[in-house]
């Protein structure tokens, strides 16, 4: 779970867009087309998920694999080849959710501001400015302004509309309301109706108008460490008679005003991590080509490894789809229950060789053996398929597994019987 609180889609994205968990993500992770995970990310195959379900997820950063498990992998052992793919999916999952959903922000926010006057009164003024006060945001996620915190000593607050602006550092206006101060009282805080978010280690600044003698301001001696959430930086101000102006001075007094910034507002998840190939992982050498001895040697390893192709080929096709088979070992003279060990077989053959007169059949030809003369149940170590009945003199049992172990045969009293196992082609 990346997001305490849950997580929402990202403002800006469609929460009904399709995104494609795919191979490309992972170029766009690493920014890299190849990786040294390839043998896996080749057979990777894709999904598709709606945003506002991805969101929902609230899915996690994966542990990386282990060495070991990647070797594995590449090795082609289905097991870990299976739990790489996992986890590459899981990864590529959280990718596209770093990029497309944010955490919800805490049910109670935490708020600050800057305990501004730490001193006495140097001076006031009464002069018709914007005064302003510049501040950067510590590297933390979420973080808004919520309105603007003003003090004054030795008369309280006439009351009146102030704006109250926010500016980028750059100068670029990001926000302004019009608030009203309060009558009477030394602090106050002007909240804006629309908080602000804040970028993480960010410059700002926040400024508000002093009209006459609606509002007496002051500047002392402030605080201004670093408070956990952002830092002054420096106090402004611009002409006299000029309002909702960006500070032309950027050297003024602190003075006694300072913005309320909360952790309420949404933050992006942590970062994914990079995935990079473990240290004590090593692979092949790249391939060389420089020379034409480097291409036959390619050659040669590309037809050996046509070869194994081939191999592998051969055996499934012999086991599974079988054009013939070859006879094995009979075992004449069953009787009752019993057991031959096999293997690489494709199925047996069963011949009756005593039939009691008295033992019913029909008068087709051959003839079918009714009740049945006995069965055979091919077997692992770990069970028995279901039981093969006998009902002919010569009878053949095919479509089998590959991984059969034993035969165990059930004759009924009476019955003698010889098996021959069916030897798939070499």
């Amino acid at each position: 779970m990346a997001c305490i609180n849950g997580a929402s889609v990202k403002p800006g994205v469609s929460p009904t867009a399709e995104v494609v968990i795919s191979r490309s993500a992972w170029e766009q992770l690493t920014g890299t087309p190849s990786s040294w995970l390839d043998g896996i990310l080749d057979a990777f195959t894709p999904s598709i998920v709606k945003v506002a379900d991805l969101c929902a997820l609230n899915v996690s950063d994966p542990v990386d694999l282990t060495a070991t498990q990647i070797a594995a992998a590449i090795a082609g052992e289905p097991i870990a080849i299976l739990e790489a793919e996992q986890w590459a999916k899981a990864k590529l999952t959280y990718y596209e959710f770093t990029q497309l959903c944010v955490c919800n922000p805490a049910a109670t926010p935490t708020c600050f501001s800057m305990p501004v006057i730490t001193g006495a009164v140097t001076s006031y003024t009464t002069s018709s400015r914007c005064y302003s006060v510049g501040f950067q945001t510590d590297a933390l996620s979420g973080l808004q302004c919520t309105g603007l915190h003003i003090e004054q000593f030795g008369t309280t607050f006439g009351g009146g509309g102030t704006d109250v602006s926010l500016w980028d550092i750059s100068g670029a206006l990001l926000h302004r309301e019009s608030l009203f101060t309060p009558v009477g009282g030394t602090v106050a805080n002007l909240m804006f109706v629309t908080p602000q978010n804040l970028l993480p280690s960010h410059q700002y600044v926040i400024g508000w108008n002093l009209a006459g003698a609606n509002i007496w301001a002051y500047y002392a001696m402030v605080n201004v460490a670093n408070n956990g959430y952002y830092s002054p930086l420096f106090g402004g101000v611009c002409g006299g008679g000029v309002f909702n102006c960006f500070p032309t001075d950027q050297g003024e007094p602190w003075w006694a005003q300072g913005p309320i910034v909360c952790t309420s507002g949404t933050t992006p998840p942590s970062a994914v991590t990079q995935p990079a190939q473990p240290s004590d992982l090593v692979l092949p050498p790249n391939w060389s080509c420089a020379t034409a001895c480097d291409v036959m040697v390619r050659l040669q390893q590309l037809s050996d490894r046509l070869d194994w192709m081939r191999r592998d080929l051969t055996l499934i096709q012999r086991q599974a789809v079988p054009f013939a088979y070859l006879l094995g070992a009979a075992h004449p003279g069953l009787t009752g229950h019993g057991a031959i060990a096999v293997a690489g077989i494709l199925g047996a053959s069963v011949s009756l060789t005593t039939v009691p007169a008295a033992w019913g059949s029909t008068t087709d030809v051959p003839r079918r053996l009714i009740p049945k003369a006995g069965s055979l149940a091919f077997a692992t170590a770990s069970g028995n398929e279901d039981e093969r009945q006998v009902h002919y003199d010569q009878e053949l049992v095919l479509g089998i597994s590959g991984a059969i172990t034993s035969i165990e045969y059930t004759f009924r009293p009476g019955i003698v019987a010889t098996i021959t196992p069916l030897v798939r082609e070499p």
